[in-house]
């Protein structure tokens, strides 16, 4: 029997509403008591695209049924054979089946068509480029001045190289249309314009000065980069302890932004967090997010591992949810100063250990506090992690107790966390 895709949105019981659904947790959902669904909608919808992967069987789905102690209309079309189901005669069309007033039918209708992009338009003639910020496999970043609205201003330009891949002409299409969608935030990179030439795209971004994240942690690393400095000042780096838990604030705020937006980030790390001006951090690298509720990643291609929950290494399913795992791993690298997550472990490792129950260790280091919010971040059941409203606020309140939470001076046998390069995005 194929797999049947369940989508759950706005679902009314009693005691819980939109609680995170994933084929992960679908043993874990807590039960709940018997009544029936309030007004409000349940959507199944069939996607080709899922249905190579979700593996939610149709007994699975019964059981989920079950579970939920569902209306009996809502039962009844439950126990109906998926090739029951209208499929989609063709790639605009989807399935769906809907809940309302009591009542639940099966459909066929068009896809939502896409609205076109609104973007502000860059001149090729506005664009002076400079000197190269960063370069990967398939893109690079260089820095250049622009005119926009009569005014001259520094910016990142962002551009894929001519061997880049289909799907990388994808994802670079992607990250402009969030760009788009996201609008203006303190702690998140703002889209600037964008530009087309010889068929080329070229996304002008705000230009960060200090570069991202990573790199600057390491840089503070003055045992290692002025050995001098860290006897003269008994500290370990030239961050301090406020410093290190603003740069954590701005990301949460940035990701409480991003969430409310209904966006995925689904590759948060400090790598892809900038340090712009009064070293405020933002949120950057949107080539993978997405504008839903939960997504499935159809095609395996490199994979952050060290950086995805549980659920995203097994099941390729990613939520807000897992952008929280993803955000106690960027703490990690905070407290640590650059340090690589699972340092000296094997993605084989960590595919094997995590579902075991196995976590980082606190760092030396760290504060209790700091640590357990980590550890809330890490937990197995998606639903238990906490929200990003609540880890920003959470660590606001620590930045206005002016408590030394991470611990920078030189404590006996003070070693730095440690780091591999050939680990970055593994």
């Amino acid at each position: 029997m194929s797999p049947f895709i369940l989508v759950v949105k706005h679902l009314l019981l009693p005691v819980q509403r939109n609680f995170d659904m994933s084929p992960w947790s679908i043993r874990d959902l807590p039960l709940l008591p018997r009544g029936d669904l309030s007004p409000g909608s349940m959507v199944m919808s069939w996607r080709d695209t899922w249905a190579s992967c979700w593996p939610l069987s149709w007994q699975a789905l019964l059981d989920l049924g079950d579970s939920l102690h569902l209306h009996t209309s809502v039962a009844d079309v439950l126990r109906r054979s998926v090739a029951s189901c209208p499929q989609p005669t063709h790639s605009g069309e989807e399935t769906i089946l809907q809940f309302s007033s009591g009542t639940l039918t099966l459909t066929r209708r068009p896809k939502p068509q896409p609205e076109p992009l609104n973007y502000p338009v860059l001149e090729w003639e506005d664009i002076t480029f400079e000197d190269l910020i960063g370069e990967g496999n398939f893109g690079q970043v260089i820095r250049a001045m622009i005119k926009k609205d009569g005014l001259k201003m520094n910016a990142a330009i962002k551009m894929l190289k001519e061997y880049a891949s289909e799907n990388d002409h994808r994802d670079f299409a992607g990250e402009l249309e969030v760009l788009c969608k996201l609008g203006h935030h303190p702690n998140i990179i703002n889209l600037l314009g964008a530009c087309e030439n010889r068929g080329y795209l070229y996304i002008a971004i705000e230009y960060a000065p200090y570069g991202n994240l990573l790199d600057f942690l390491r840089k503070s690393r003055v045992l290692e980069t002025d050995p001098a400095f860290a006897r003269e000042h008994g500290t370990a780096s030239t961050l301090s302890s406020r410093q290190l838990l603003r740069f954590a604030s701005d990301a949460a705020n940035g990701m409480q932004y991003l969430s409310e937006k209904q966006f995925i980030h689904r590759d948060l790390a400090a790598r892809n967090v900038l340090v712009g001006e009064n070293l405020a951090s933002k949120i950057a690298d949107f080539g993978l997010s997405r504008g839903e509720e939960v997504y499935v990643k159809k095609t395996m291609g490199r994979l952050p591992v060290r950086w995805m929950a549980i659920e995203s290494l097994n099941y390729s399913v990613y939520t807000t949810k897992s952008d929280v795992w993803s955000f106690g791993v960027l703490l990690w690298e905070i407290v640590s100063l650059g340090g690589t997550p699972y340092c000296g472990m094997t993605c084989a490792e960590l595919y094997e250990k995590l579902p075991q129950g196995y976590r980082m260790e606190q760092p030396r280091n760290c504060d209790d506090e700091v640590y357990e919010l980590m550890r809330q971040c890490w937990r197995d059941r998606p639903y238990e992690r906490p929200p990003f409203a609540q880890i920003a606020l959470q660590l606001g309140r620590m930045l206005e107790a002016r408590k030394a939470y991470v611990n920078m001076s030189l404590f006996e046998n003070f070693t730095y966390a440690g780091i591999d390069a050939t680990a970055e995005e593994a």
